[in-house]
């Protein structure tokens, strides 16, 4: 784990900040980013939605290096980090993507938006989806309830008070909320909970299939 924190900070981020570098740092140990990267192709093209600094998409360029990558980050401040990283296509809204994605990957977004916004962002990603592509959202749920108290703590600090994270509130939900919104829209899938040994309660869906 340590060994490819280091390396993808080395690499990718060798010319950024402290503060940066520590904030990629910190993600890249308290998110089980493997079991993610797992779920996905070997080849084709992946959305990586919501993408923060690129911590993701540095994954996929170690295991997945035949993928073709397009990140997408509202942040500005974390825009002006992703502009410097070579072999991936960094977009401002879904109206520049010309084809269908094969891999569709939405980490830690949906907590940050209001749930009334969830059915309408899930249904315009999936119209980017190609009909035998692969959706995946990685998310922090609301069980087991030590680990959610934790990570409200966590969320308060970085959003509301050091402003790391942007979005509209915290917004901590069930299981069943995801895979209730995920079935209107696929015929697969897979749900399971991957925070073994970590305090931050990660939930994975694997979808596929679209239903339209």
């Amino acid at each position: 784990m340590f060994s490819t924190s280091r390396h993808i900070i080395s690499t990718y981020y060798q010319d950024e900040s402290w503060s940066v570098k520590l904030h990629v740092f910190i993600r890249s140990v308290i998110v089980p980013w493997r079991m993610v990267v797992d779920e996905i192709p070997s080849t084709g093209v992946l959305l990586d939605y919501g993408c923060g600094h690129g911590l993701f998409l540095c994954y996929c360029k170690i295991f997945r290096p035949d993928l073709i990558l397009i990140g997408l980050e509202p942040d500005a401040r974390k825009k002006a980090v992703l502009q410097k990283m070579k072999d991936v296509r960094i977009i401002d809204n879904l109206s520049e993507i010309e084809n269908r994605i094969d891999c569709i990957v939405v980490s830690d977004v949906f907590y940050a938006i209001t749930p009334d916004s969830h059915k309408l962002l899930l249904a315009s990603l999936t119209n980017y989806l190609s009909n035998d592509g692969i959706f995946i959202i990685k998310e922090i749920v609301n069980r087991p309830r030590i680990k959610y108290w934790f990570n409200i703590l966590h969320e308060m600090l970085t959003m509301k008070m050091f402003g790391v994270t942007e979005g509209d509130s915290i917004n901590l939900l069930p299981v069943r909320h995801y895979g209730s919104m995920l079935s209107n829209h696929f015929a697969v899938i897979k749900g399971s909970a991957i925070d073994g040994g970590y305090l931050w309660p990660h939930y994975l869906f694997v979808c596929k299939g679209k239903l339209h």
